[in-house]
């Protein structure tokens, strides 16, 4: 059965496009034990608009390379979303404090808010197996927009 009835997607996609601008400003503040520096983002689509206070820090021993490849393949599963991981890379460092609000244009300006703070950050092993694929499995790419199309 389709998830969407015919033509849904084409009309949700200008929904769905966000345009994104990823201010970094000169201020600085500690979180935990981290130096971080401001980013003032804004998301804006069709049906809402979400304003992030994002504090990033370099403090954190990262992998960045793996990091912005994992960063892109999940930001990368939300339809329209080319401009908003172009634009989300350029902040410098590992997120560890995020201030939110988003308001739905569509529904009388509704606001939500969130407020984020990472307060430990570690390096573990992973048990053995934990990556490993089931007993049976059989691998199928994966295309979000056919799944909502119910293909």
């Amino acid at each position: 059965a389709e998830l969407l009835p015919p033509g849904a997607m084409e009309t949700m996609m200008p929904i769905l496009d966000f345009k994104v601008r990823v201010t970094p400003t000169d201020d600085t503040k500690m979180v935990g034990p981290w130096k971080a520096r401001r980013y003032d983002v804004t998301m804006d689509s069709q049906f809402s608009t979400v304003q992030s206070t994002i504090w990033a820090t370099q403090d954190v021993e990262v992998d960045w390379k793996h990091y912005r490849r994992l960063f892109h393949a999940i930001i990368s599963l939300q339809p329209g979303s080319r401009d908003m991981i172009e634009k989300l890379q350029t902040i410098d460092g590992l997120a560890v404090e995020e201030s939110s609000v988003t308001r739905m244009k569509m529904a009388d300006d509704a606001e939500m808010t969130s407020h984020d703070v990472t307060i430990s950050v570690e390096t573990v092993d992973p048990p053995p197996g934990i990556y490993d694929p089931p007993v049976g499995y059989t691998e199928v790419e994966f295309d979000l927009l056919a799944a909502m199309k119910g293909e």
